[in-house]
């Protein structure tokens, strides 16, 4: 996703939050992602890529979804939502100088234990 535009990961995050919740809207996805309502429509008026902020928000609230959602297609919608996020997570913070991401793969081999997403700084 990383090597197109920003807006097009936007576009991908919107479908794909569709998917998961069928009636969304963008004031419910401004919330979704911890701003105000008119938070999701002000960035696609600008072309404004959503914060670093915004998307840790969301994926809290994907976690917390999960956590009560008992439909197996809405859980796989959620958990595909989940993985864009955190893979744009991963680039965005490898972009930045000095940074280190370990992926969940190597984190289980180093710890044996999983962890949402981990970043190291030096």
């Amino acid at each position: 996703m990383h090597e197109n535009t920003a807006e097009a990961f936007e576009f991908t995050l919107y479908e794909q939050a569709l998917r998961a919740f069928p009636q969304l809207t963008v004031r419910q996805f401004s919330k979704m992602l911890g701003k105000s309502s008119g938070y999701w429509s002000s960035l696609q008026a600008q072309g404004l890529p959503v914060s670093n902020h915004a998307l840790t928000h969301l994926l809290d609230c994907l976690d917390s979804r999960l956590i009560i959602t008992k439909s197996r297609t809405q859980c796989d919608s959620l958990r595909g939502l989940k993985r864009l996020i955190q893979e744009e997570l991963r680039y965005r913070f490898s972009q930045l100088p000095g940074s280190e991401i370990v992926s969940e793969e190597e984190r289980l081999q180093q710890t044996g234990f999983p962890m949402p997403f981990v970043l190291q700084t030096y």
